[in-house]
């Protein structure tokens, strides 16, 4: 069973490998953590707040900034703390039906 630090670590680096990808982001979440036996590897989901597309392009905007609610699952190795097996979106629930 993983320990509770160990668990926080993977945390840490999958809220940072998040940051440098996305780059304007807001509002990371860890949503999932688990370890896969089998694969000895870490799961993780991670939510975040992106600007949307027409946000981006800098329309005039009048109220709040719209902004949208991502995904990303990471699996990191174990054997090597620190690295990145690989990362897929995670498709929103409504999407799925």
């Amino acid at each position: 069973m993983p320990q509770l630090l160990t668990m926080i670590a993977v945390a840490t680096f999958a809220k940072r490998i998040a940051k440098r990808i996305a780059g304007d982001i807001q509002g990371i979440t860890v949503d999932e953590i688990e370890f896969d036996e089998r694969a000895k590897e870490w799961v993780v989901t991670i939510g975040f707040w992106l600007p949307t597309p027409v946000a981006k392009r800098g329309a005039a905007i009048i109220g709040p900034t719209p902004i949208c609610r991502e995904s990303r699952v990471l699996r990191i190795g174990s054997k090597s703390p620190g690295r990145l097996v690989s990362m897929k979106v995670k498709q929103p629930a409504a999407e799925l039906r």
